[in-house]
């Protein structure tokens, strides 16, 4: 019994190790989403009207986002309407997973990042 209990214990070990590593190595969306050790991060869009039109009434855009440090990452996100054009989007984002969206006035968006947009 203590044998038995042992091996459970190791494949279960090996288990969550192996979705873990999968989670960290993996770099997609649904890796991303799932994986509980990326922190969820803002990440500062200005809407420039290049909205691609995709299958039903969604709308994805591919833009340069600045984090409030400063530093840019291009981000991909959808949104059920055509978002208006120089409005500022706070995504939030873990790594290339994009969770939510929402517009914010100019002067919530942190100073190094207002910098840059």
């Amino acid at each position: 019994m203590k044998n038995m209990l042992r091996i459970l214990f190791i494949l279960l070990a090996i288990i969550v190790i192996a979705l873990f590593a999968f989670t960290a190595l993996v770099k997609n969306e649904v890796a991303d989403m799932l994986n509980p050790l990326i922190p969820k991060t803002s990440v500062y869009v200005k809407i420039d009207g290049t909205a691609k039109e995709m299958e039903g009434p969604r709308y994805e855009y591919t833009l340069s986002g600045y984090e409030k440090s400063g530093d840019v990452r291009t981000v991909t996100f959808s949104a059920s309407k055509k978002l208006r054009e120089g409005a500022y989007i706070r995504l939030t984002t873990k790594r290339s997973y994009v969770k939510e969206w929402e517009e914010v006035p100019y002067d919530t968006i942190p100073e190094d990042a207002k910098e840059k947009l």
